[in-house]
């Protein structure tokens, strides 16, 4: 029996994002031996080239949960919680005074809220919310 693609399911889209924002967070230890250096510690400043890898792996994360969200709105609420958390955690690849680093949180930030819009039960997305208002209030002082 054959199969047949259909252009509507967007499970694959899905789970290559998923994939991918995992592969992401893992990224130096599944790639590159940092010895004692922590990877949350690390900053993309053109030096460090485990961070920027991370950084290009999450972009293609996001691209994955973006088209999924152009093809089908079926798990809107949980691909727009993935894309937010990949803004996230790039912003978290950012030195804590960069500008880029807020405007990712505030990305996050108005993807979590769209997700709480279409399901607002969900409370991985409440703390992820959370998390992020929390990040963006602390880098504002």
């Amino acid at each position: 029996m054959a199969l047949s693609i259909d252009g509507s399911d967007v499970r694959a889209l899905y789970n290559w994002g998923l994939a991918l924002s995992w592969l992401s967070s893992t990224f130096p230890e599944n790639f590159k031996t940092l010895g004692a250096y922590s990877f949350l510690a690390l900053s993309i400043d053109g030096s460090d080239e485990a961070a920027s890898d991370a950084d290009k792996v999450y972009l293609a994360a996001i691209d994955k949960f973006n088209a999924m969200m152009s093809r089908n709105k079926a798990y809107a609420p949980d691909a727009l919680f993935r894309w937010g958390v990949a803004l996230q955690q790039r912003s978290r690849l950012r030195p804590s005074n960069a500008k880029e680093k807020m405007k990712l949180l505030h990305q996050a930030k108005s993807l979590f809220e769209d997700a709480l819009c279409m399901d607002s039960n969900n409370v991985q997305v409440r703390e992820a919310l959370s998390s992020c208002l929390s990040e963006l209030k602390y880098r504002r002082f």
